[in-house]
Parts: structure tokens; C-alpha cells; sequence
């Protein structure tokens, strides 16, 4: 059975086909929208489960407050290292980091058994998390235009 005869027996795909497809050039916006819902389901996912793991490692609330706000320490820092590095940078190259940044932190944060693990492991995510915000930033400056 192909795609399209399954695209044709489901009425709300085959609205949204016809409607990609009359609006042609917006399709990188929906696919780039559709990439970032699904990133922040992912992103929402395991931030619920940080504290629970961390939790179930033995660590009290208040250090466990303190290494996940190590996240926008670490955050901070790589704004500001990163900013002399990566001037000419576009939007496909902040999002492949941030793919691969994200791919790596659930590792380092179910893997952790130490204090210094979980601290590199919000690291990584801050990491991720401002190579989103940046390349959400820079696509919007290019997918749009001034009015």
C-alpha cells in the first residue's frame, strides 16, 4: 500500500496536502514549525524527567535546584564564547548542533551518578537549549520578510 492512496482515505492529511501544496512557498516554515513542535515535546519530556532522576539518584531539592540552574550558567558562558566563534553561521548549523547537542544529554543525564555528571549534563542542555533559541532567531530573520 503506498502513501498516497493512505493520504487519500484520511480526509484531514489529504486537507493538509492540498494545502502544502498551494502554498508552496511557506513549505520550509511548516517544515521547520513541525521541527520545532517536536523538539520542545522532546525538550518538555526531559525536564520533567530531570529532577525526577536526579531525585531517584539521592539528590535533596535544594542541590537539585542549584544543578538545574547550571544550565543558564553554562548557557551564559557559551553566549558569550561561542558569540567570538560562530559569526557566520546560518540557522541549518545551529539547529545540527543543537540536534546533536540534544541527542547527547539524555545519555549524560540518565547515565549520571555524581553531582559533576548532572552538572555536565545541564550543561549540554544549555547548550542545546540556546542553540535553539539562536537558530530560531536566525531562521526567522531569513524566512521572513520586512515589511
Amino acid at each position: 500500500m503506498n502513501s498516497s492512496c493512505i493520504i487519500s482515505n484520511m480526509p484531514t492529511l489529504r486537507h493538509l496536502k492540498k494545502f502544502l501544496a498551494s502554498r508552496k512557498q511557506n513549505r520550509p516554515l511548516f517544515l521547520t514549525a513541525t521541527m520545532i513542535f517536536f523538539f520542545i515535546i522532546f525538550d518538555g519530556t526531559l525536564m520533567y524527567l530531570a529532577p525526577i532522576a536526579m531525585d531517584r539518584s539521592g539528590i535533596q531539592g535544594g542541590t537539585m535546584g542549584l544543578i538545574i540552574g547550571f544550565s543558564s550558567i553554562a548557557g551564559m558562558a557559551f553566549d558569550v564564547i561561542l558569540s567570538r566563534f560562530l559569526v557566520r553561521t546560518t540557522y541549518r548549523t545551529m539547529f545540527f548542533i543543537m540536534l546533536l547537542a540534544a541527542s547527547v544529554y539524555p545519555f549524560c543525564l540518565f547515565g549520571a551518578n555524581s553531582i559533576t555528571m548532572y552538572l555536565i549534563a545541564m550543561a549540554i542542555w544549555g547548550l542545546y537549549y540556546n542553540f535553539y533559541n539562536m537558530g530560531t532567531i536566525d531562521y526567522v530573520e531569513h524566512a521572513t520578510t520586512p515589511e
